[in-house]
């Protein structure tokens, strides 16, 4: 009988959280207000729908300290928005998290796109982008068709090696009254081995069909192209950066992540291994088990394209008058876009200019420890080099 060999259901983007610096207007913010209102009326949520999409208010913000006074949603498997009650375009205001689903349909760039189309929708005013979290996953079935659970494959904490710092955590499953077949776990199957922080970097490796049929929800089997009362267990390796994390990678924007994610994965799985135990205590030298194997094989295969060779703590190297261009390109299709949305007619474009220039000498005037914290943070990670024809004396 042929052995089973472990089948790739999915790979890609699992998670995306961005922080937006930029406005809601006066008009909007009453407008979700009163949606607001209506949405404890009528059970938790309301309907708003602003520049032809469908929006659903919600009835509470978030918590004091997180501070957005309202949250919306274009469904379950869409966007979920946070605002806070304030017209200054120089705060961070405005917060996306796109869901799992919504990225596994539509992908990073789509997601990205859609984030902004909405907000504009909204009338929103953009002015900078931070992103404070960021999943990528890989999802794999390790057992044929009617395997019984007691002889798939199961999660061995042990066979995990990481750093000695790097802290693990395991959830066990409730115990199967249909299984009496002694284990070492008693009886429980190992459901979740969590290793690392998610303010950082995490690799959590979990049984995605158990929680699918826990959640009672099985949207993700129609992704898989797998049959639930067929497929004994999907197991799905997670890894997750936080802000902290992506900052010491130079990683801010999303246009930053489209073009280094793959560099993060690289790097994080040649700092974690899932090994066959075998007869030597000596870990380090056991071989990766073939689920790890899968795991590197079908994460390497995602992030081909993802890879910009950058490195943890490393400065950007750039010439100084490419960056000035770049830099100047983005503030001048910016401006543009800000000139629509203020609704400047041509016949009035003679005074756009100082209006731009106005708001950023009132940023430097009425903000100044921001404004050095932003001029900090573009030294920190730019490393200026002179043209070749400069440093040769041409």
């Amino acid at each position: 009988m042929t052995k089973f060999q472990p089948q790739v259901l999915h790979s890609g983007v699992d998670g995306l959280t961005v922080a937006l610096a930029g406005n809601l207007s006066g008009k909007t913010l009453d407008k979700l207000d009163s949606a607001k209102i209506c949405a404890g009326h009528e059970g938790g949520e309301t309907v708003l729908t602003m520049g032809g999409v469908q929006f659903n208010v919600m009835e509470v913000g978030t918590s004091a300290r997180q501070g957005y006074a309202f949250q919306f949603h274009t469904g379950a498997d869409g966007i979920k928005y946070q605002a806070k009650r304030s017209v200054d375009a120089s705060q961070w205001n405005l917060r996306a998290r796109a869901s799992a689903r919504f990225l596994a349909m539509n992908g990073l760039e789509k997601t990205h796109a859609q984030i902004y189309s909405d907000l504009r929708a909204l009338g929103a005013v953009i002015t900078d982008e931070s992103v404070s979290a960021f999943d990528v996953c890989v999802d794999i079935r390790m057992d044929a068709a009617g395997t019984a659970r007691r002889k798939a494959f199961q999660l061995d904490p042990d066979a995990f090696i990481h750093h000695s710092r790097s802290r693990k955590e395991r959830f066990y499953s409730p115990k199967d009254a249909d299984d009496d077949t002694p284990s070492v776990f008693g009886g429980r199957y190992i459901e979740t081995v969590t290793i690392g922080s998610k303010a950082a970097r995490q690799l959590q490796v979990y049984n995605k069909r158990r929680e699918q049929i826990a959640k009672r929800r099985g949207d993700w089997f129609g992704i898989w192209g797998v049959d639930k009362d067929e497929c004994p267990n999907v197991w799905r390796a997670e890894l997750r950066f936080g802000r902290e994390f992506l900052r010491d990678w130079n990683i801010v924007t999303v246009g930053d992540l489209k073009d280094s994610y793959g560099d993060l994965v690289k790097d994080s799985l040649q700092r974690i291994r899932y090994v066959e135990i075998g007869e030597d205590s000596n870990l380090s030298r056991a071989p990766n088990h073939i689920f790890w194997d899968t795991v590197i094989n079908a994460f390497s295969e995602m992030i081909v394209d993802a890879q910009s060779g950058i490195v943890r703590g490393r400065m950007t190297v750039i010439q100084r008058e490419d960056a000035q261009a770049m830099i100047g390109g983005l503030i001048k299709g910016t401006a543009a876009t800000l000139s629509v949305i203020m609704k400047i007619d041509d016949a009035d474009g003679a005074d756009f200019p100082e209006t731009v220039a106005e708001l950023i000498r009132s940023h430097m005037r009425y903000d100044p420890d921001k404004w050095q914290q932003s001029r900090k943070r573009a030294s920190n990670r730019y490393y200026f080099t002179r043209r070749v024809e400069e440093s040769e004396g041409v």
